[in-house]
Parts: structure tokens; sequence; C-alpha cells
């Protein structure tokens, strides 16, 4: 099914006002905090860790610790002495080597992110990151393309999933990517002084990304009806093959909004048979996300957006339909499900 104009919605009126601190938002913030933090408690079996996870989520909160490392952390909070150096192996046993049940973490986590953010039109977001280094002991880094450089460089690599609503955002998933080259001899003994899994296999970051999002559809507890990605998720057919197998488009079919950017030819055609497809041109055309915008004929950033139909599960795929044309390059992706 082609989406249709009035399947478009204006998200630019919706989005989260600017919040603004003042002293009178701090009230009663610390017995906030404890309450989520209490939150947690069944996922920690012994007292201990439930009080070690107190400092390490206090210590993520500090603002006047410059490197955020294990032994800064316990310093800071807990002080310089004689007990010392017992407290910051203590809390990096429990960081690094505690057993505690990491999914019930998450699980936990986006139950609560149902409670105060989730909403019906809900948005799923996708997106990598990339953490430069300096050194090569760290999990994952290679010489790769980082992001927060905008070249290649020596880095970590990360996939993430996040949820937005017109109540807010937040991260709901993450995964470290291990590029390839880290299964080979040559790394076993990092990969051993790192301590990943043994029976840790090589993914791809769409892979990541649809695991994260399989398993969270799979949980029930949050709403969504959108899920963005950048063209390095939208451009993989697998990817988007896993996303409507898992549910997210499941009998509603997946569209796409794109914008020009730059690679070469278009979502569609690269998806359905390569750049400069001959398939049809859709028959829908959203030049604005919303008819009544009064910025013209786009509602965000001078764009003109397109809805580009994507695989409906079970549709043959050759009747998927192409785009021939460049004025919609898969810059950014936003994958919608539609309601009917």
């Amino acid at each position: 099914m082609v989406p249709t104009e009035e399947a478009v919605v204006d998200l630019v009126p919706s989005q989260p006002a600017v919040l603004t601190v003042t002293p009178s938002s701090l009230d009663g913030i610390v017995e906030e905090l404890a309450a989520y933090h209490a939150s947690f408690a069944r996922c920690f079996p012994y007292q201990a860790q439930r009080q070690w996870s107190a400092v390490y989520l206090r210590g993520l909160l500090v603002a006047d610790v410059p490197r955020k490392n294990i032994e800064a952390v316990a310093l800071r909070l807990l002080g310089a002495g004689a007990a010392a150096d017992r407290q910051v192996r203590a809390l990096q046993h429990f960081v690094s080597e505690g057993a505690w049940d990491d999914a019930a973490v998450l699980r936990t986590h986006w139950g609560l992110v149902a409670q105060s953010l989730g909403a019906e039109d809900g948005v799923l977001i996708v997106d990598g990151s990339d953490m430069p280094k300096q050194g090569t002991h760290s999990a994952g880094v290679a010489r790769q393309w980082c992001g927060a450089l905008g070249k290649r460089a020596n880095c970590q690599a990360g996939v993430f999933v996040g949820y937005a609503s017109r109540r807010g955002y937040t991260l709901l998933d993450r995964r470290l990517y291990l590029p390839e080259l880290w299964f080979s001899p040559a790394y076993q003994a990092r990969w051993q002084a790192a301590a990943i899994p043994p029976a840790t296999a090589f993914a791809t970051k769409p892979a990541l990304a649809a695991t994260m999002v399989e398993a969270i559809v799979a949980s029930g507890q949050l709403r969504a009806r959108w899920l963005t990605c950048d063209e390095g998720f939208g451009n993989d057919p697998v990817f988007l093959d896993r996303i409507d197998a898992s549910g997210a488009g499941a009998s509603r079919g997946l569209a796409a909004l794109s914008h020009p950017g730059r690679g070469q030819g278009s979502l569609a055609g690269r998806l359905r048979g390569g750049a400069g497809g001959g398939g049809a041109r859709p028959a829908a055309r959203a030049d604005r996300l919303a008819g009544d915008s009064p910025h013209g004929p786009c509602a965000r950033g001078g764009t003109s957006l397109q809805v580009l139909p994507l695989q409906r599960p079970g549709r043959p795929a050759a009747d998927r339909p192409g785009l021939g044309e460049r004025d919609a390059l898969a810059d950014r992706t936003l994958l919608h499900r539609e309601q009917g």
C-alpha cells in the first residue's frame, strides 16, 4: 500500500519543550533518584551489589570528574582515605565481574520508559556512535570510520537504540561493534584481555541493531509507531526484513521518508535492484510533513520529503516498487508503520 497524505504526520510542533533547570527544579531530586534506583533492586541478588550500583549511578551523574573511570568515580564519591584502594577494587569488581542480570536491568528500564514516556506514536531510533581512542587495548578498538571525527581513526564503534515521544526521549539499549579483524588469530590475546565472551560471533552494525529492536518489540513493553535510522541501516535489506519479521511492521507495511544527501541513486532503487533502478515512481508524494506548514514546501530544514513504499510482509520481490529518480537520496531514513 502506498501511504496517502493523511498518513503523514507533522512532528515538528510536537517536539518536547526545551527544559530549563532552575534551583527549584532540583527540589526532591535526591528522593526521586533513590526511588528510581530502588526500581532496579530485584535485578541485583546481593545487598552489596545494590549498594555499589547506587554508587555507580551517582558517579555517572557527577559533573566535576573529567574522566569518569572507576578509580576517579570511587575517589570522588568515597574519598581517598585508608580504604580507598579496597573501595576502588570493589566498584571495579561490581562493574566488570559482578554476576547480575543485564537483561533484567534493561527490561526494568523499558518498563519505566513506558510509564513515563510511552505513547502510541512513539519513535524507535537506531543510530551508531563512535568513541575516539588513543590506545589499542579497549574491546573492539580499531582504525575505522569515526563519525565523531568525520574520518577514519582509531576508535570504538557502538550501535544504539533510543526512544522518543512527545513526552521526552531516552536510550533503550546498546551494543559494542567488534570489527572483523578482532576475530582473527592475531587479536586473540586482546580478545582475552578484554574479557570478550568466547561465544561472541561477528555481527554487522545493522544486525546488532535488528537484534536489539527484535528484543524490544518482543518484550511488548513499549508502544512505537515509527522507527528511524540513517542510510547505513536503511540501505540494508536484511535489516529491513528483520524489522518486518519482528512484528514492528507486521501486516501494516513500511514506508520510508528520505531527504537529499550524500550517496548515489535512490533508497528504493538501491534496496530493490541498485542505483537508478527502473521501477515506477510512487504515486504518492509528500512535499511537506504537514500540508498546512507555514514554512513552505517542507516542514523542516528546507528539504522536500518523499514517501517511498517499501516491502510489505509476504509481498513478492518482483512486485516491490523501485524509484528511478535521484530526488530522494537516502541520507537519513525514517521507517513508518502505517495505521491501516
